[in-house]
């Protein structure tokens, strides 16, 4: 599983850009390790379409999606937009569930995306 990516109340900038990696396969050229990421072989999302589910962490019940649009085909690239996404107004710990769907129908969900959201720090004006 990545990383838990921090954010702060009402944050939704920049996008979140990953890669989507096949743990079975090997990158051209490395030997793989399944617990490196950076052996894995690319999946090719040409012809795909994504799609996310936002849940609380420990609850199995979608609170939100997240734009997801694909960067590089070839290279499994993605970058996923948290602008309009209301999970971002409350404090918590959220998964987000990547799935994508191949042109032969096939669907394949990958690991979860942490998110913790932490309350905003409230400066005082300066008048």
């Amino acid at each position: 599983m990545a990383a838990t990516i921090r954010l702060v109340q009402g944050d939704d900038l920049p996008g979140v850009s990953f890669y989507i990696r096949d743990s079975n396969k090997g990158a051209a050229g490395q030997e793989l390790d399944r617990k490196d990421p950076s052996t894995w072989a690319p999946v090719n999302l040409a012809g795909c379409s994504l799609r996310t589910a936002i849940s609380p962490i420990g609850e199995n019940r979608q609170i939100d999606t997240a734009i997801i649009a694909i960067v590089d085909a070839a290279a499994g690239k993605v970058i996923l937009h948290l602008d309009d996404c209301v999970f971002l107004d409350e404090i918590g710990q959220y998964d987000c569930e990547v799935t994508v769907t191949f042109p032969n129908g096939q669907q394949t969900v990958y690991d979860r995306i942490v998110f913790d959201v932490k309350e905003r720090i409230h400066a005082p004006s300066s008048n």
